[in-house]
């Protein structure tokens, strides 16, 4: 009988251990909530600045084309506006999207001088204005979007040239249109708020600015334009509906 009751004590014992191990073993992990993927797909708008210029090429001709040449002038200014778009994630990690813009310019080449014989000789072309319409594509490393752009290029700009007023003293106002490309990165701080850099390259077509003719239709003098612009751009762009 002493024997029995230890051993029944024992038993008791394992059999209440072995029932708590298996309550433990039922017991759920806490559930870990999965991480929200961004997607970059939806409409924006949003705000930029920055610095731009390159050259103002001024073909010209005289006497009927018998001759001729060109003028070459830097230019720098800045600029500052604004940008609207829609984004499109797919594949999982391609971006596909379109962007337009508008920005108030003071992109400007200027020259001041003299010439022998004539007096004071000044010539500018300001920029007062570029906008673009172009497509973008890219890849997206989650809240890093790395993306190339191109597309049509338009604006206005203002030439003016003076040589000793009384020789030659002419302003004009020429709307132009061109084609840009260009690349850049955008970072998503949130759901809503993204900042990006852009370079983009702008070339605009050649325009006549300046025409001197007689009473026959002979041409005394022709003069061009034609304005290449690189720009470096800061912005930040709000997301609309995440």
């Amino acid at each position: 009988m002493r024997k029995v009751i230890p051993v029944a004590i024992v038993a008791f014992l394992t059999s209440t251990a072995m029932a708590s191990a298996a309550d433990l073993a039922v017991k759920a992990l806490p559930v870990v909530p999965p991480v929200p993927v961004f997607s970059w797909t939806g409409f924006y708008a949003g705000i930029n600045g920055g610095l731009g210029g390159d050259k103002v090429d001024y073909p010209f001709s005289a006497l009927n084309n018998t001759v001729g040449g060109n003028i070459n002038l830097t230019s720098f200014g800045g600029f500052g506006g604004g940008q609207i778009g829609y984004n499109w994630q797919f594949a999982p990690n391609w971006v596909l999207g379109i962007e337009a813009d508008i920005q108030g310019s003071s992109i400007k080449s200027n020259l001041n001088g003299a010439i022998n014989g004539l007096g004071g000789l000044s010539a500018e072309t300001q920029l007062t204005y570029f906008g673009t319409v172009r497509g973008r594509l890219g890849y997206a490393f989650d809240r890093v979007l790395v993306y190339g752009t191109g597309g049509f290029a338009y604006g206005s700009a203002d030439t003016k040239l003076s040589i000793n007023p009384a020789v030659v003293n002419f302003s004009k106002t020429n709307d132009v249109t061109g084609w840009t490309a260009g690349a850049g990165i955008e970072w998503a701080m949130t759901n809503n708020l993204s900042l990006k850099t852009e370079y983009l390259y702008m070339q605009f077509d050649r325009s006549n600015v300046y025409s001197l003719w007689d009473g026959r239709g002979n041409n005394y003098v022709n003069i061009d334009n034609k304005i290449d612009v690189h720009t470096l751009k800061f912005g930040l762009n709000y997301a609309f509906w995440k």
